[in-house]
């Protein structure tokens, strides 16, 4: 349970709003800047989260690169 911070009576924390005086629990970003500063970080977690896939795919290319050469070699060894 959670006190809603306008009227001050218990409601369940799974409401959004207020079943007393409507009031939302959800606090709403203020300003224009304050909504693009937090676009903003979302987009750059993104990017980063991104550019971290991609660096772990090209070391997995990496290693099936060497082991396929490795295999050719060896069936080349092997002729």
């Amino acid at each position: 349970m959670t006190i809603c911070k306008d009227c001050g009576r218990t409601i369940s924390e799974t409401y959004i709003f207020c079943p007393w005086c409507g009031k939302s629990k959800v606090e709403r970003v203020a300003s224009m800047n304050e909504k693009e500063s937090l676009i903003e970080s979302i987009k750059k977690k993104r990017y980063e989260e991104q550019t971290k896939k991609i660096m772990q795919l090209e070391e997995q290319l990496e290693t099936l690169e060497k082991e396929l050469s490795i295999l050719v070699l060896s069936a080349e060894m092997h002729k």
